[in-house]
Formats: C-alpha cells, structure tokens, sequence
C-alpha cells in the first residue's frame, strides 16, 4: 500500500471513529516521510481522539513547523487544554492569532476555553466582535459553539441556536463540526424546556455519526470475560510482590455521574484527579504485542506479573508523586478490571450508577471524544448497558478489589452524607471543600462540563419522562427484548 492510500485510509477510518485503525494507517505513511505536514496533522488529530495530548503535541508541532496551518494553532491548544496546561493552551491560539489576525477558529476556539473555565463574560466579550459583524454570514463553527457555552446565562439562547443550525444546514461546511453543532443545538434546547424540537435536533445529529457498534460482539466480549474469571481464577491469582492502594477506578456508563464523582473527589487535598487516562489501554496495548496469542491467551507468571505491576504503580505515581489517591475514570476500564485485580490488588473500584434510562438519554445527546460508538442508537445504548451492568455484578462477586456503587439519585438528594461515605471508602479524612466543588481550579474536560461547574441540582433525575414517546427501542434493548 502506498503512502497516499496509507493517509487516505486513516481518514477514512478517522471519520468513521476507528481511530486506532486509522492511527495505525497514519503510522505507516509517517514512516515514509516523517516530516510531511498534512500526515503529522492527521495523526495529532488522532493522537488527541485517542486521548494522547503530548504525542499529539509533538506532531503538531512538526505541522506547524512545515506549513504554519490555521488549523494547527487550533488543534495544538487542544492538546493543552487536554492536559489542562491552559497559560499553554492560550499562548497557542496567541501565537496564531498573531500569523492569522482575526480567525474566527482561534477566537472561538479561545473563547470557548474561557467558558470551559468558568469564566462566561470573558468568553462573550472574547467572540462579540465577531458576532456584531455577522449580518447574514455563516460564522466558524468555533463561534457558534462558544457563544452555545455562555448563551443561556446571556440571555442569548436563540441566538445562538441560529447560528449553530446555520452552520449545521451549510452543506459546503465541515461535516464534522456540523454535525457538533447539531448536538449542541439539541443540548440548548433540551436545557431551554423545548423538548421536541431537542428531539428532533438529537434525532438529526446523531444521525450523521458513524454507527460501528456491534451489539451482539459486544455481548459476546462480555461472555468471554466472565468465562475468562470464573470464582476459581480469581482465588488462585498470583499477588504481585509490590502493590499500590493509590488508583482509585471510577467507571460506569458516561453520563452516570463519573464527571461529577471525580470532581467533588478533586476538591480534596490528598486527591489527584487524573480523568480519562490511556495508561490501561497503553499497558493493555504492551501485552497483546508481548504476546503471540493475544493477552486472553497469555501467561502471567509471576516475573511477568512484578513487572506489569511495577510499571502500572509506577505510570500512575508519575501523574501525581504526592497525591494518596489518583482517579482513572476512562469508560473502557469497566471492560478490564481483572486485569486490574492482577496487578493493582489494592486499587479501589467506585462504580457509577443512574438510573438506565436517564443515563443513556443523556448519552444520546452527546457528542463524544475518541470510540464510544454505541452513543448514537438507542438499541446500542440500551444493549450496552445491560451488558456492561451484567459485566459489573460479575466482578463484584470474583474479583478480590474494593467496590462501591455511588448511586448518582443519592448523590443529588443527599451530597454531604454520600460524599462522607465515599471518603471513609476511600480511607481519607472529611473536607468541607468537597461540598464546594464547583468552586475548584481544576476543570472537567468532557460532556459534563456544564453540569461540574455549578452546585449538585436534581434537574436530570427522571429526565427521560420528558421524551418517553421516543425511547421504545431503548426500554426493548435495555429487558433485552
């Protein structure tokens, strides 16, 4: 295969979500000319969806290097931003809005990065020139985006809902950023008590989203996994010689109150909160190249098993040397808590909980980062999350970690004492800075970014109610009709 076909088959794939297929394409043709500026482009557009923000940073800055692109200025603040360095994330856009005055991507690009910190009046006064000099104009969906962050507090819903559907309706616009535009119309409708026309909107958006899930292989993945851990095997594992109780792994379904429990839990002071880390699926990926068989059919002796665990322990005390307990709240971790209890015995497990419904709904209104493919049907959400819940009452019975389910309707109606209970959990003191967790520099960097700014509100308990016409394929997937 050639280079062209290499980099055509990563965006393809790319396009269709299949990031690692399409990284492995991208991967190759570098291998071929590692200077050329359009692959490095791509591929740190594919390192940031797999959630590799300084490998992504790193071919950025070859990009720039050769062609000085608008988009790279954009993409590289990305990157810091997904590493929460944000002096570094704004000296980006700063530095190409000086090589390209007045872009449109890097203004709303920057301004929505000021929303993204809580800082709403920044941000609209950062995209208001833009805005007043529109007229009848199409603006960069970096604009329209922005001004949907800050719309609701200014007054300005419908206006920004113009300007996101306009960008939505342009066929000669990038399919990708029409289609974001669409889910967050969705989002201010539903926010703004108009639910079907959010319906309608969340109907088109995730229409246009690629639909790679397969339900019955996710099934049979699920088989495989409790065939792979009878009681039997979990009893018999060999113990690593060193152990660390540092990880603490938040999973359940997105959308189940992962964001929110990680945030409350950064508000502590013996706390690092390390989001969506790619250190289990980076070992993971380590394995299956070490082995022949792949790691289902492969030996963990004990040698192997001292250094796995030395290498994960050691992963993790590098994002935070001081912190006594580091959150991972990747969603695909659900899928690897044997491996887990292999080598990380003294991990705790916080295990998310909403009520099925609410939680997959509010899936569907989202548009997600990297390969969550089974966001954008209800009969995907709804396998999924039978699926993975029968996957979790699995591991709670075999496996020797420590588990607790934080139910998200409980979080809501009682914070300070599910809160209290979570710490003891964790073997942490009490702090009152964790009731006030909206107050935190720290800044969630996933759809949940407009609910962790703001105190807990019971205003999405039971918001399935609202569009209980549409959701008989969801209530079918989710009694495995």
């Amino acid at each position: 295969m050639s280079r062209d076909d290499d980099l055509r088959t990563a965006l393809e794939r790319a396009e269709a979500g299949d990031v690692r297929t399409a990284a492995a394409a991208c991967r190759r043709a570098l291998a071929a000319d590692p200077t050329d500026a359009y692959a490095n482009r791509l591929m740190g557009q594919i390192e940031l969806g797999i959630g590799h923000p300084a490998e992504a940073r790193r071919h950025l800055a070859r990009a720039i290097d050769r062609s000085d692109a608008e988009q790279d200025y954009h993409d590289l603040a990305r990157a810091f931003l997904l590493e929460r360095r944000f002096k570094d994330s704004y000296r980006a856009l700063d530095r190409g809005l000086r090589r390209y005055p007045g872009s449109e991507m890097l203004t709303g690009s920057r301004a929505e990065i000021l929303a993204t910190e809580g800082r709403h009046a920044d941000a609209l006064a950062t995209i208001e020139p833009v805005l007043s000099s529109l007229g009848d104009r199409t603006p960069h969906p970096a604009v329209a985006v922005a001004l949907s962050y800050v719309a609701r507090r200014a007054g300005r819903v419908d206006e920004a809902l113009g300007l996101l559907f306009r960008v939505a309706d342009d066929e000669s616009g990038d399919p990708r950023a029409r289609t974001v535009c669409l889910f967050r119309a969705a989002l201010l409708l539903d926010l703004d008590g108009r639910y079907e026309e959010a319906w309608a909107t969340a109907e088109r958006a995730n229409a246009r989203v690629s639909r790679a899930f397969d339900p019955g292989r996710f099934a049979g993945d699920v088989d495989r996994l409790i065939e792979d851990w009878p009681p039997e095997r979990a009893e018999s594992m060999l113990a690593p010689s060193t152990t660390s109780e540092r990880p603490v792994f938040i999973v359940g379904m997105p959308r189940s109150g992962t964001s929110l429990t990680e945030q409350i839990l950064s508000a502590h002071p013996a706390i690092y909160a390390g989001g969506e880390t790619p250190i289990i699926p980076d070992l993971l990926g380590e394995i299956t190249a070490d082995a022949s068989t792949g790691v289902r059919g492969f030996v963990f002796d004990q040698t192997r098993i001292d250094r796995l665990a030395g290498t994960l322990a050691d992963r993790y005390h590098r994002l935070a040397r001081r912190a006594r307990r580091i959150t991972d709240k990747l969603p695909d971790n659900v899928m690897q808590l044997g491996l887990i209890a292999m080598l990380l015995p003294g991990a705790r497990v916080i295990h998310c909980v909403r009520d099925p419904q609410d939680t997959c709904l509010s899936c569907y209104f989202n548009l997600f980062r990297g390969h969550i493919q089974y966001a954008y049907d209800l009969t995907h959400l709804g396998t999924y999350a039978r699926h993975s819940a029968r996957l979790m009452d699995h591991w709670k019975r075999v496996l020797p970690l420590r588990f607790f389910d934080l139910r998200y309707e409980e979080l809501v109606a009682d914070q300070e004492r599910v809160t209290r209970d979570l710490l003891d959990f964790l073997g942490l003191d009490w702090h009152d800075e964790c009731l006030r967790f909206f107050e935190s520099d720290r800044v969630a960097l996933t759809a949940s970014i407009d609910q962790v700014r703001r105190p807990i509100y019971g205003a999405s308990v039971g918001r399935h109610k609202h569009y209980e016409p549409h959701l008989a394929p969801l209530e079918r997937a989710l009694a495995g009709a």
